[in-house]
């Protein structure tokens, strides 16, 4: 969708990569295993990040970690878009002209 109407993207992100579970930290993928790399490159997208579900009382864990190296990875991506601006996509509105 995003292709179609020219909307510049940052990367991926895939949410719920793996489930952890919590008695013995071991990973379970239930959807599957790296579907969010494959796709970003089939589509020659960065994968910004996978993470799994937030876990607030943890914050030194191993989730925890994942989900602040998803936000540097989307706050790396924004400056380099802000420090390049030559490499941004030019959008233009299709806008039908009324007689």
């Amino acid at each position: 969708m995003f292709d179609k109407v020219r909307v510049p993207i940052l990367g991926l992100v895939e949410n719920m990569s793996c489930f952890i579970c919590p008695h013995c930290n071991r990973a379970s993928f239930i959807f599957g295993k790296e579907g969010a790399r494959q796709m970003a490159a089939k589509k020659d997208l960065k994968l910004i990040g996978e993470y799994h579900r937030v876990v607030v009382s943890s914050p030194g864990s191993v989730v925890s970690k994942a989900y602040e190296d998803l936000a540097q990875n989307v706050v790396n991506g924004l400056k380099e878009l802000h420090d390049n601006p030559e490499n941004e996509i030019q959008m233009k509105l299709n806008v039908p002209h009324s007689s």
